[in-house]
């Protein structure tokens, strides 16, 4: 899931580092892993439309209520967050040119931009961003994205239209990130149900952009918004093309009906002997904060235990899928951070791939084949379960495939289902699965709290696993509140032992990023957040004229 939140300087200097050492090339690959920044190279031509795949379809487009990175892309475009990332990944005014924040750290002030307004040319002012703090942290509203940032809140007072006061109980050492939030407006959601606002459907804008119309299962199309002081983005329009079928996407791509994609590995390759490909289109790769998973449901009597969880991870052949699926881009890990988070510990090693020994866990943890059918039970339930995935990612079901293969050889039923997005979101939201394969986008804040704290679990929070786990709770509140970097990151350290030793989830593996984009689009710039996690992104994309 994306989380759309603010680095500064200090989290992200180790892993921009650590991301800029050449990686090894590929067989046969058509580009090297690495960043990109072409937004000196050209000069952008205005006009005309930029086409945009989504994957899936948005759950909502309210943007307090997003969880999705399809609604995330949408939103970009139409709603500025009041802080926000460059591509330098630091922290730059969004709808707010500047702030401060007390010497305890406990009260921050904002100013918001003058020409900031709504669609409807209203200013945006202090009473938008009053109201917003208070949807963010009503228990009632569903904001799961931003509720945890904002833990502590104790309120939000203006101190003219343009300024206001956020205060909170007490200091948070990544407060920051919890201002890289999207405004919503106080008089449009006026005496209205927030979980039925028009916002769902059509978020008023106050970005470059507005949403004209939105085709269920078609597109989602934007116009330029005449009302937005910023810079003005060189399209007219941006449609977002929902194709789920990566195979009919590259297809689109080639014909010139979308700009860009996500490759799966797979496409990548062909990409690379595909002479309609090379005419057409050019692929970026790089690794970005964003990692693949295996998670279980800790409330299921099939994964309530450490040696089971543990078992699941040295069965799966973490090795082959990097060499024989992802062609040597992908990196296997062990924590809950991508190898390039400053909070990932190195010096702890992922599960082995290990048959025997997790043979030996799960019998230790009562699972025998009593009746002599190849299925392990336990306690009379067999070993069986259902793994959901989102329907149209190739790589997901890939993964789901193989580690079905494997957990079979060892007397367990592993039933991959493909779920409609939406759909697939909403059961993760709800923790209504049994296991579950998934990507969790990079976000820059090492804070772990909204996906790991025990009080996170379903339906408070992002911890769709209903993880828990005493110390880490102690550890997840300690960090928070440390303004040391060296003892942060130690703290970290620990975070990452432990619940690398209670695998909740098998840590799959960090795959680089694979996009490819038309060859008429100028101004790429790739980070270590993606090519959409920061600002200007593609607002920033102009088309080349033809030669």
């Amino acid at each position: 899931m994306s989380v759309r939140r603010l680095v500064s300087a200090f989290a992200l200097a180790a892993a921009i580092s650590a991301c800029r050492r050449p990686a090894p090339r590929p067989p046969s690959a058509p580009a090297a892993i690495g960043f990109l920044d072409e937004s000196a190279l050209g000069t952008p031509k205005p006009g005309g439309t930029l086409y945009r795949r989504l994957e899936g379809e948005p759950a909502t487009l309210n943007p307090l209520l997003q969880t999705d990175d399809y609604a995330a892309d949408v939103i970009a475009d139409v709603a500025r967050n009041l802080i926000d990332l460059d591509k330098r990944l630091e922290p730059v005014g969004g709808l707010s040119d500047r702030w401060e924040v007390s010497p305890d750290g406990r009260t921050w002030t904002f100013h918001l931009r003058d020409g900031a307004v709504w669609e409807d040319g209203t200013p945006v002012t202090s009473r938008d961003a009053i109201f917003t703090f208070e949807k963010a942290t009503d228990p009632k509203i569903p904001a799961l994205l931003f509720s945890e940032g904002l833990e502590g809140f104790e309120g939000a007072d203006a101190v003219d239209d343009r300024t206001f006061r956020v205060r909170f109980r007490s200091p948070y050492a990544f407060r920051i990130y919890a201002f890289n939030i999207p405004l919503v407006c106080a008089a449009r959601n006026a005496g209205r149900d927030f979980l039925a606002s028009p916002d769902d459907r059509a978020p008023f804008s106050n970005g470059p952009y507005r949403v004209a119309r939105w085709r269920t299962s078609e597109s989602i199309d934007l116009v330029r918004n005449p009302r937005y002081a910023g810079p003005r983005a060189p399209f007219d329009r941006v449609v977002f093309r929902i194709l789920p079928d990566a195979v009919q996407a590259y297809r689109a791509l080639e014909r010139g009906d979308i700009d860009e994609m996500r490759l799966s590995t797979e496409q990548w390759r062909a990409s690379a002997s595909d002479t309609r490909f090379a005419g057409c289109c050019r692929t970026t790769l790089f690794y970005d904060l964003s990692y693949f998973y295996i998670g279980y449901n800790n409330r299921s009597p099939l994964f309530s235990d450490v040696p089971t969880r543990r078992a699941m991870a040295m069965l799966l052949d973490r090795g082959r899928l990097v060499r024989d699926l992802f062609f040597g881009t992908a990196r296997i890990l062990s924590g809950p951070w991508a190898a390039d988070s400053p909070a990932y510990d190195p010096a702890v090693a992922p599960y082995p791939f290990d048959p025997a020994a997790a043979r030996d866990l799960l019998a230790r943890a009562g699972w025998k084949d009593a009746d002599g059918d190849g299925v392990l039970e336990r306690g009379g339930k067999r070993f069986a379960f259902d793994l959901l995935y989102g329907a149209g990612s190739t790589s997901a079901r890939q993964v789901c495939e193989v580690f079905k293969s494997d957990l079979e050889k060892a007397g367990i039923v592993c039933r991959p289902r493909a779920v409609e997005w939406a759909a697939f979101t909403k059961r993760m939201d709800a923790g209504d699965f049994e296991a579950v394969a998934s990507s969790w986008s990079g976000d820059p804040n090492p804070d772990l709290s909204a996906y790991w704290a025990s009080s996170q679990a379903p339906p408070n929070g992002l911890n769709n696993l209903s993880y828990s786990n005493p110390e880490v709770d102690r550890l997840l509140v300690e960090v928070r509140g440390e303004l040391d970097a060296k003892r942060r990151t130690a703290l970290f350290h620990r975070l990452h032992r432990l619940i690398h030793d209670d695998a909740p989830a098998t840590f799959v593996f960090q795959s680089a990023q694979k996009y490819a984009v038309s060859r008429s689009i100028g101004g790429l710039v790739t980070t270590p957040v993606g090519m959409f996690r920061f600002w200007p992104d593609s607002t920033a994309w102009w088309r080349r004229p033809a030669p």
